[in-house]
């Protein structure tokens, strides 16, 4: 009996890379969003320069042999400010309790008030993105 072989031809596409493309793009776009948003916020060095890299689309980038040269090395100076109201110390602060059903003279950080299985002081940390 004669043995077929079935001959299917292959197609490529550089799909990854339409992806990392598309993918650069969205990132890209979100970033001149997010600024034009947030003017006036406050930025570390580290995200200035990051977001600088980006916006150049990588031709303010240097390629830097020495890393002790490097603008990278350090975090440059981190910028403080008054840390928000927290009566009750769980590091929720009150205006956020409040806001959301919480009592802020209790330390219910580990307790999950709206039942989504997600502890309060989670819910919290999420709502700042």
């Amino acid at each position: 009996m004669p043995t077929q072989n079935l001959v299917i031809p292959a197609t490529t596409t550089p799909a990854i890379d339409q992806a990392a493309t598309q993918t650069f793009s969205i990132i890209y776009l979100r970033l001149i969003y997010n600024e034009y948003l947030q003017r006036g916020t406050s930025r570390d060095n580290v995200d200035t320069q990051l977001i600088n890299q980006v916006k150049s689309l990588g031709k303010s980038g240097a390629l830097i042999s020495d890393e002790t040269v490097s603008p990278w090395n350090s975090g440059g100076p981190i910028a403080g400010g008054t840390a928000p109201k927290d009566t009750d110390g769980d590091g929720i602060p009150d205006d956020w309790e409040i806001a959301n059903g919480l009592n802020p003279n209790v330390n219910d950080a580990m307790q999950d008030k709206n039942g989504d299985g997600y502890a309060n002081i989670e819910n919290y940390i999420n709502s700042l993105v």
